[in-house]
């Protein structure tokens, strides 16, 4: 529904001087104003964000959970920019209350997956819970905020060395990863890669692995001061901990597990959307192992284009598939 919302309301604003003729022409008693537009043109900004957000979400070939905070920063900025604004409409504070519901704590796995970021760390992840917190005008105490993330993300980290601190640690050149793929994808990206180099930490010492405790290590040297920009808003972020899986076996660990969580349940709700749509109404005796097999080699032709979790443009009114649940 909201793709053919949003599809509709963008075609109409194009053609906005021979709608509004039209409609004037055709019911004089009721004039299409330019209030009317501003208002659809105010619903299209939102539907677009929120699906940029969907599609973000329910991407299969990357992390899913490092784009939460860059999402949800850039809906933010929505509700900033269109705060208090006169419309006869009111809807804006009717969705600024719902999203608040949902989003007033960010939860701890979207705050730990960004400090898993090498690109951001831990002064980044605060920095941009500190952007959201102000946009969404929120009271915000900084610094008990950073005592807080810290405890609860050493709590986890002692966790993780009590199952992984046993591994030899080996010391070794710092590894570049490959370039595939991009964190903060879609509208997002533009918007928050200029803070990437404001938040990078300049330690002028050389280090090696066995000087320090893995978690100071990991937070204190700058991975990062051999990419540029470019480079680093399109890090591989799985291939680098795969890279560092010797030297920081603890973290890679937490990595692996954090950055595979799943934001929105939109990706599996889309593999059950498949199969309705081959066992239809009209294919009610298909046998079991023939629908597996149909769905299977669909699979197969979508991974060769990497078309897998895509939006099928016949489902475009699937409501199912526009929904932005989160599994906090």
């Amino acid at each position: 529904m909201w793709n053919s919302m949003q599809f509709m309301l963008s075609t109409c604003i194009e053609y906005k001087e021979p709608l509004t003729a039209f409609w004037n022409r055709a019911f004089p008693d009721n004039l299409l104003l330019e209030d009317d537009w501003n208002n659809i043109e105010m619903y299209v900004d939102f539907l677009c964000t929120f699906m940029d957000a969907t599609n973000s979400f329910c991407n299969v070939y990357e992390p899913t959970s490092l784009n939460f905070l860059g999402n949800v920063i850039h809906i933010a900025q929505l509700f900033n920019k269109y705060r208090g604004l006169d419309t006869y409409l009111g809807f804006i504070s009717a969705m600024e209350s719902k999203w608040l519901e949902y989003w007033t704590d960010i939860p701890y796995v979207y705050v730990f997956t960004i400090i898993l970021d090498p690109r951001w760390k831990f002064e980044g992840a605060i920095f941009l819970v500190n952007i959201y917190k102000q946009l969404m005008c929120l009271n915000f105490d900084v610094e008990a905020y950073k005592d807080e993330i810290r405890t609860a993300f050493l709590t986890v980290f002692n966790h993780y060395e009590s199952l992984f601190g046993n591994i030899t640690r080996h010391s070794s050149h710092l590894n570049t990863a490959s370039s595939s793929g991009g964190a903060f994808r879609g509208t997002t990206v533009s918007a928050l890669k200029a803070l990437i180099s404001q938040l990078r930490p300049n330690i002028g010492q050389s280090a090696k692995a066995s000087d320090f405790v893995e978690y100071h290590m990991y937070i204190n040297y700058d991975y990062m001061r051999a990419y540029t920009d470019d480079e680093a808003n399109v890090l591989d972020l799985l291939g680098w901990w795969r890279h560092q899986s010797k030297t920081l076996p603890v973290m890679s660990a937490m990595a692996k597990d954090f950055l595979s969580i799943q934001v929105s349940s939109v990706a599996s709700e889309r593999a059950f959307s498949t199969a309705k749509r081959v066992l239809d109404d009209k294919r009610t005796s298909m046998r079991s192992d023939t629908l597996r097999m149909c769905m299977c080699y669909k699979d197969w032709m979508d991974v060769s284009d990497r078309k897998q979790g895509g939006v099928d443009p016949k489902s475009a009114n699937d409501t199912n598939e526009s929904s932005t649940e989160s599994n906090p």
